[in-house]
């Protein structure tokens, strides 16, 4: 019997040994698991640290570079706007000399320059013919941006002799000539741009002229 305990007792100890063994390993593990999560939580986050710096780093030049870019873009959109605007304005000189050499707008520029006296006794040989009106009618729409095309489409009602009005004073002609070129008298001429301004136009506001809408149309 004694033996017999001895032996169990032995055996109970050798398990408890055992156990305690097991349970130390086990603690030493955790231990070493804890420690190297210590130590690897901080190198992962200074690896995450560096990773976020060089990332922000690439934004901020790539940032830097679009705004470099949009810069460059707008200074090029500013000199294309200002090369547009002087070839705009170059061909609006080109196709005035040409409206202004042409001999029809010589020819009624001439008959402007004479004296009251000469008007009157030219104004016969300086009235326009269809073929005449024609002419100027195309250079007009040629030099002007289709100024008659435009007003016979905007203003359909306009007559023939109301676009012959609008074509001379589109020219700056004056009142007193344009009833020589068109063979009416004063009160005629202004029954008729009364009704074109009014009636065809339709400017009711008073202080827009006839001549300041047709020059600037």
């Amino acid at each position: 019997m004694q033996w017999q305990k001895k032996y169990d007792y032995s055996l109970v100890r050798n398990e408890n040994m055992r156990l305690k063994t097991e349970s130390q390993q086990k603690d030493i593990v955790t231990l070493v698991c804890i420690i190297v999560l210590l130590l690897l939580v901080p190198f992962l986050y200074a690896v995450y640290l560096r990773f976020k710096r060089r990332k922000e780093s690439f934004l901020r030049r790539q940032h830097q570079l679009m705004e470099a870019n949009i810069q460059s873009l707008q200074a090029k959109d500013s000199e294309l706007l200002r090369i547009r605007q002087e070839l705009a304005s170059k061909e609006r000189k080109w196709r005035e000399s040409v409206f202004l050499s042409d001999p029809l707008v010589k020819h009624i520029d001439t008959f402007v320059q004479l004296s009251l006296l000469d008007k009157d006794r030219l104004s016969s040989s300086y009235k326009l013919s269809g073929a005449d009106w024609d002419h100027l009618i195309s250079l007009l729409n040629s030099c002007h941006n289709n100024y008659v095309s435009r007003l016979q489409s905007e203003f359909p009602g306009l007559k023939e002799i109301e676009i012959s009005i609008c074509c001379l004073l589109r020219m700056h002609i004056k009142n007193r000539d344009i009833c020589y070129l068109l063979g009416i008298s004063d009160d005629a001429l202004k029954k008729r741009k009364y009704r074109i301004k009014t009636d065809k136009l339709h400017l009711r506001d008073a202080e827009i002229s006839l001549e300041d809408f047709l020059c600037s149309y």
